[in-house]
């Protein structure tokens, strides 16, 4: 999403590109196993209530204080 909002502040747009292939990463379901994202999951509905996109200290914890 910031990246769309900085694409449009300078008048270009994004695209996906079609054939190119995504891989994701399964390092943190190995790490904290299924029911870890019905937790994310809160988050995300929370987000979507108070339109806070912008949580910061929860993404530093997630993917870089996780199990430290």
């Amino acid at each position: 999403m910031a990246l769309r909002r900085l694409g449009k502040a300078r008048g270009q747009k994004l695209k996906r590109l079609s054939r190119v292939k995504a891989l994701g990463c399964t390092r943190k379901f190995d790490q904290f196993g299924d029911w870890h994202y019905f937790g994310m999951l809160g988050h995300v509905i929370k987000s979507f209530i108070t339109w806070n996109w912008h949580d910061e200290d929860l993404a530093e914890r997630y993917w870089y204080n996780s199990g430290r």
